[in-house]
């Protein structure tokens, strides 16, 4: 089970017309093996979803590419949204995040994809 980055995110605002989104996480937040969950993990884990195009990667196609997600810091990512989206924040919680170091050791050939269909990888 993995969970939503609203569940590890202590804020998320946006610019006058929702076009870019800062979301701040929590700085308690971990992985079950201690490893951080931070700002380059969240952009890791939203490329890949954006990448594989599956699941619910429908609701992120038309207004965010991987390109314009920028770590500001260790506990902050900023979403510079293709176009304005105001429910953006709403949709937070079915962004998962799963331990990128975790998922490449056991990436196989589909990039974790197999393993992960039994396997813990989430926050």
């Amino acid at each position: 089970m993995m969970a939503g980055l609203l569940l590890v995110a202590t804020g998320a605002t946006s610019n006058e017309d929702a076009s870019v989104w800062t979301v701040t996480l929590d700085e308690r937040a971990v992985f079950p093996d201690g490893s951080p969950l931070d700002a380059e993990v969240v952009k890791w884990n939203v490329t890949r979803l954006l990448t594989k195009n599956n699941g619910v990667s429908w609701m992120f196609a038309d207004v965010m590419t991987p390109e314009l997600i920028v770590v500001v810091d260790a506990l902050t990512v900023q979403f510079n949204l293709v176009k304005p989206f105001a429910p953006f924040d709403l949709t937070l919680s079915w962004i998962f995040l799963a331990n990128p170091a975790l998922v490449a050791e056991n990436a196989g050939s589909d990039n974790g994809e197999t393993w992960q269909i039994d396997h813990a990888a989430g926050s």
